[in-house]
């Protein structure tokens, strides 16, 4: 008996190990393409941030702004560039493009638990996006940085933490917002709205800090400050227990409440999913 349940184990773990491996392969099948989206889009957002904020810092007069030196204030956006993009993880609409086509079915068929299955499919882009945020990142960080800032192995212990907290979150959120598949012709325009949210209320495009206080407040009841700002502020040194409480509990009852509201939606959708596409 204890023989079979190790061999239904290992099986089932394989199915899941196979779904990363072959994520991986379709990753970096396109090496100019894998290497030059990371490039462009990173480096940019960080030369963006480096001209606008050096320029505000020379008008202004002033040596820091809301607790930000400049060197502070580039390093907050290298990180954030880095944070941001893995937990974004990659821009498609596959869980909703099959639905459309009618290749969910296949899914259904499968001995493997469907939305499991997919994250198998999300662990590989996250692997994927941390080593290219690490290859592209970390030397600029050093040399902008290093003399600055230390960073403890607890800082980065933490850090890590929120951000597979925050992958985890990103996925149940996105799948909820692509099985609106079941109902409406195109969810493009809430996918856009999701990952402008992580962006502009996660502190990508602006420290949190330099908000309204009755803006950041509200901001911290959702859980995107979690995915970007939380794992920033513990890496440049606020590692005070108010915040990882407060960020911990915030993931944790987010992540509660994004499983139920996908359990939901899931089995509503697929009461209605006829298999045929449109």
């Amino acid at each position: 008996m204890a023989y079979k349940v190790e061999q239904y184990c290992v099986s089932n773990m394989s199915k899941y190990w196979a779904a990363i491996i072959q994520q991986l392969k379709r990753a970096t099948a396109y090496r100019v393409d894998f290497w030059l989206r990371m490039f462009s889009s990173t480096l940019l957002q960080v030369g963006i941030a480096y001209a606008l904020w050096s320029s505000i810092f020379e008008a202004s007069g002033r040596t820091t702004i809301e607790g930000f030196t400049l060197s502070g204030m580039v390093t907050y956006y290298i990180l954030a560039a880095g944070f941001d993009r893995i937990a974004r993880g990659n821009e498609d609409h596959e869980l909703s493009q099959e639905i459309y086509e009618g290749a969910l079915t296949r899914y259904l068929l499968f001995p493997v638990r469907f939305f499991r299955y997919k994250f198998a499919f999300r662990i590989a882009d996250t692997f994927i996006h941390t080593l290219q945020s690490l290859i592209v990142l970390l030397p600029l960080y050093f040399f902008v940085s290093a003399s600055e800032f230390s960073v403890s192995l607890s800082q980065v212990s933490l850090a890590v933490l929120f951000i597979l907290l925050a992958v985890l979150n990103e996925y149940l959120i996105a799948s909820c917002l692509q099985l609106v598949a079941f109902w409406a012709d195109n969810v493009w325009s809430l996918m856009v709205i999701h990952r402008f949210f992580i962006s502009f209320l996660g502190g990508t495009f602006i420290p949190l800090s330099l908000f309204p206080a009755w803006a950041q407040q509200a901001i911290e009841y959702l859980p995107f400050w979690t995915f970007v700002s939380a794992p920033v502020k513990i890496l440049m040194g606020d590692v005070s227990e108010g915040l990882i409480i407060k960020a911990l509990f915030v993931s944790l009852c987010w992540l509660a409440v994004n499983s139920f509201i996908l359990n939901l939606v899931w089995r509503r959708g697929r009461l209605i999913y006829t298999g045929v596409g449109i």
